[in-house]
């Protein structure tokens, strides 16, 4: 993986996080916290999931857009 594919994660992981600042910000607390039709999630048990897998994931991607960064200054 090179480094712009990486630097493209990261502004996904970024735009990701800001989608779910907007969802909570303008949505009440009733609207999000209902399952859907169909025994779905309810928004705010997918977004506890995203969570809980950034939370888990966030140590490797940072590492390897770490990795990407030293080896793009250090050059070909």
């Amino acid at each position: 993986m090179n480094s712009l594919e990486l630097e493209d994660y990261a502004r996904q992981i970024d735009s990701a996080i800001a989608e779910a600042r907007a969802l909570v910000d303008n949505n009440s607390a009733a609207s999000l916290t209902r399952p859907e039709a169909g025994g779905r999630w309810s928004a705010v048990e997918c977004l506890d999931h995203v969570a809980l897998t950034l939370e888990k994931y966030m140590p490797v991607i940072r590492a390897a857009l770490e990795a990407g960064k030293n080896q793009k200054a250090a050059g070909p």
